[in-house]
């Protein structure tokens, strides 16, 4: 592997309404992550705990005003185009 690398997650046309579930399971996925590091850190700082319910908060409000987007969206009838990568940097610590 090098130094740096991306990798395509997600590209593609989707009706709103398969858009909907596709989007909320990699937040989903991310927010069970957090809540997870969340029981591990309560033994630790309290600054670090605070961070990472902050990330919570913010990944729950992002993802209702995502589904709040696709919900109009799929109201219309409309397809959504969803494009998303993974970048992976190596960092010598």
């Amino acid at each position: 592997m090098q130094n740096s690398e991306n990798y395509k997650l997600i590209k593609g046309r989707f009706s709103a309404t398969d858009a909907i579930p596709l989007v909320t399971s990699l937040y989903e996925a991310k927010i069970q992550y957090h809540s997870r590091q969340l029981l591990t850190l309560s033994e630790r700082n309290e600054e670090d705990v605070e961070h990472c319910e902050k990330k919570i908060t913010d990944l729950e409000k992002t993802r209702g005003n995502i589904i709040k987007a696709l919900k109009a969206a799929e109201a219309l009838g409309n397809y959504v185009d969803i494009e998303g990568s993974l970048e992976i940097n190596v960092v010598a610590v």
